[in-house]
């Protein structure tokens, strides 16, 4: 619900952008979603200076319109999801302002089924684009956290691993020479010239 005026204006600043709307129009957009950005994070926007946030808008801007930024932002990863059939693990915090779960994972799930991949998803609770524990999910708050990747993002990964390969947890790979570590399969021969 805090989150929701920051996603709101982020998408209509998504959408200017994807129709070439002016510079005018894009930094009024820009604005607005620094200050909803400010205000999630429990900071009165009307305590900036507005220098600032006409630079902080001004950087934005500049940032939203690179053609990296463009090709980006057009992008449908559903195209290519419909195309997986390998077995997948979808990751998501609750508190990620930049993947917004509610919004990718269902999406991600639906492409997934439909291209008959079998899909395992996971929400973490309190838990930021970088599956730190966070507060506000915001990217101000990434340096702060003590916490690189939570401990049971960490479990979960290589149990899903464990779980789809068919292999028992410590067991060595099908082809592993004698006393290899676990998990680990025979080198490949070396290539022929």
């Amino acid at each position: 619900e805090r989150l929701e005026p920051v996603r709101v204006t982020h998408a209509a600043l998504t959408a200017a952008v994807l129709a070439d709307a002016d510079q005018a129009r894009l930094l009024e957009l820009s604005k607005a979603l620094v200050a909803a950005q400010l205000a999630a994070n429990g900071t009165d926007p009307a305590t900036i200076p507005d220098a600032t946030l006409e630079q902080q808008a001004r950087g934005a801007v500049q940032q939203v319109t690179t053609p990296w930024m463009r090709t980006f932002l057009a992008l449908d990863p559903r195209v290519a999801l419909v195309q997986v059939r390998v077995p997948v693990l979808a990751l998501n915090g609750t508190l990620d302002t930049q993947v917004i779960p509610e919004q990718n994972l269902p999406a991600i799930e639906a492409a997934l089924r439909e291209a008959g991949a079998p899909v395992t998803v996971r929400r973490y609770e309190g838990l930021n684009h970088l599956f730190q524990p966070a507060t506000t999910g915001s990217p101000q708050e990434y340096a702060n956290i003590e916490t690189t990747i939570d401990p049971k993002v960490l479990a979960e990964i290589p149990a899903w691993i464990w779980s789809v390969s068919g292999q028992r947890a410590g067991a060595p790979a099908a082809g592993a020479p004698a006393g290899a570590a676990p998990g680990r399969a025979a080198p490949a021969p070396p290539a022929s010239r």
